[in-house]
């Protein structure tokens, strides 16, 4: 794993892996719930290398370890990017834990300034396990504040940088964006899990098959 200190000196040979999500409908699965696909990719510089995928639960609480299980099958890199810290509803990927287990930085991107307000009233009336779900946003809140930037055409993107100093995780990421304001590897991530997951649904349909989460890789 590079040094993070070293990431703005080597962004042509930088490794960074990013997770995205695509959305399954229930009738996908002869089981009870919803799920969603988790894609992570490994990219250096704008060449994809892997890919790798899971399925989450919606509400779940699997998405950490599953973003970890991801992680790892992709590593090694340098970077890893992640458009949110909620997913698949309000499932989590937690990126400090996933910093301190992986000793990778890892960097959220989101399109949208977060409102943790609205997350907070919004887990409250509908988990039991509330709290537990809220202390990672508390904790992803104050170990890395959000950041607004500016990091290509259109409007500002909200960033949480863990493991690395911010002035460096915002050049960082600014120097993979390729069109519009998301990072390439993100950006690519997102576009392969919405793609898997349609083809997916659409193939299952013709086949009047079924597919089990606990089965796949």
């Amino acid at each position: 794993m590079s040094d993070s200190r070293a990431l703005f000196n080597l962004p042509r040979r930088l490794k960074v892996i990013a997770l995205g999500e695509g959305r399954l409908p229930s009738e996908t699965f002869k089981v009870k719930g919803d799920y969603s696909l988790l894609v992570g990719v490994l990219m250096k510089k704008l060449s994809l290398l892997k890919v790798s995928w899971r399925f989450i639960e919606v509400d779940g609480l699997d998405g950490t370890n599953k973003a970890i299980e991801i992680i790892e099958e992709l590593s090694p890199a340098d970077l890893i990017l992640q458009g949110s810290v909620a997913c698949a509803g309000f499932n989590l990927i937690d990126p400090l834990s996933i910093n301190e287990k992986l000793k990778v930085p890892v960097i959220v991107i989101l399109r949208e300034k977060p409102d943790n307000q609205a997350v907070y009233q919004a887990l409250t009336k509908h988990f039991k396990d509330w709290k537990e779900r809220w202390r990672v946003f508390e904790d992803v809140a104050k170990k890395a504040p959000i950041i607004e930037a500016q990091l290509g055409e259109g409007g500002p993107v909200y960033v949480e940088i863990v493991g690395m100093p911010e002035a460096e995780g915002v050049s960082t990421i600014k120097s993979l964006v390729k069109v519009g304001r998301v990072p390439e590897p993100l950006r690519v991530a997102e576009a392969i899990a919405k793609g898997i997951s349609r083809s997916l649904y659409s193939l299952l349909k013709l086949r009047a098959g079924n597919i089990y989460p606990e089965h796949s890789n």
